[in-house]
């Protein structure tokens, strides 16, 4: 069967290309307006457009707004699960958002934090330090309750994270709960222990 392009298609494919020419001249914001007239065309028609996806995440990237980057980059790994340029943009997307809630210098208080934090959560992108973020957030809006159950979970599924151990331990201090802040000093004791001859040998090495 042959599938031919309407006019319509045919503009939004010129439109494309000249996206990628927009790029390559470092106009990201005109490249990201043509591109998300394409996506929206597309998604109209349900067309498949994982490229289209793909690429307005890249170009979103460009302008730093990771956010909306990493939407697309669901989307697009939704469009087409098995192309690998999608999924390494997705995990490079992913990255980036979890250095950014795991940034020394982030406010915990960031208004952010949440949005983002559900963002990596509900695609199976977070990691500990995302997590950390998060009970941080918790922490700072006054619901220590919440921070003790996010970082109850993460010591049952990481119990070798040393941050988490340290951050129920504030936590439990808090509200005035001494055995328990007891039991994280002793497991973040010893997983500093344990690191130790590890960073020293690596000292070594060096």
């Amino acid at each position: 069967m042959k599938h031919r392009l309407d006019r319509e298609l045919k503009q939004k494919a010129a439109e494309m290309q000249q996206a990628e020419e927009l790029m390559e001249k470092g106009d990201f914001v005109q490249a990201v307006e043509l591109m998300r007239g394409v996506r929206a065309e597309a998604r109209k028609r349900r067309l498949p457009h994982g490229m289209v996806s793909w690429r307005l995440c890249v170009f979103l990237d460009h302008l730093d707004d990771l956010e909306e980057a990493f939407v697309m980059a669901v989307e697009a790994v939704d469009q087409d699960p098995l192309s690998a340029s999608i999924r390494n943009s997705f995990h490079i997307i992913a990255k980036q958002l979890r250095d950014r809630l795991a940034a020394p210098d982030r406010e915990p208080a960031d208004p952010t934090t949440p949005r983002l934090y559900s963002l990596l959560s509900e695609n199976d992108a977070a990691e500990d330090s995302t997590h950390l973020a998060m009970a941080r957030f918790l922490v700072q809006s006054g619901d220590a309750a919440g921070a003790r159950r996010l970082l109850d979970a993460v010591t049952v599924l990481s119990p070798n994270c040393a941050g988490a151990w340290a951050l129920l331990e504030s936590v439990a201090k808090g509200v005035g709960d001494e055995e328990l802040a007891k039991k994280c000093e002793v497991e973040r004791l010893a997983i500093e222990a344990a690191l130790k001859p590890m960073k020293v040998a690596g000292q070594a090495a060096a």
